[in-house]
């Protein structure tokens, strides 16, 4: 009895770290380029910026308000695209995905308004 306790212990400890750094390997971050429908140049972006930052599992977000879009950098094991859309529209902000993507970079100036 001792021997099948001592078994499942270190097959438990042996086990358990694999199954969990395979969960992680499948999680990815991973960016999505936001088109929203703001009017106000001056409120809407830095709102739009704070509602998507306190979505769980974000780590960047950048906000123009020329381009009426938000790049957003997140970890899809913890959130997913929808979320991001749901958040917004909580906001009374409508959104969608915007196909043709976008450029961290270049948007890296509009992010701080």
């Amino acid at each position: 009895m001792k021997k099948l306790l001592i078994h499942a212990a270190l097959a438990f400890f042996v086990l358990t770290p694999v199954v969990l750094a395979s969960g992680a390997a499948n999680a990815a971050e991973r960016d999505i380029t936001l088109t929203v429908l703001m009017t106000c140049p001056t409120s809407e972006p830095p709102l739009v910026r704070k509602t998507l930052l306190d979505v769980n599992g974000v780590s960047e977000v950048a906000v123009s308000y020329s381009d009426k879009n938000a790049y957003v950098i997140f970890d899809d094991a913890v959130t997913n695209e929808m979320e991001l859309i749901a958040a917004i529209n909580e906001i009374g902000l409508r959104t969608s995905r915007d196909e043709d993507g976008g450029d961290m970079e270049a948007m890296d100036d509009m992010s701080e308004m």
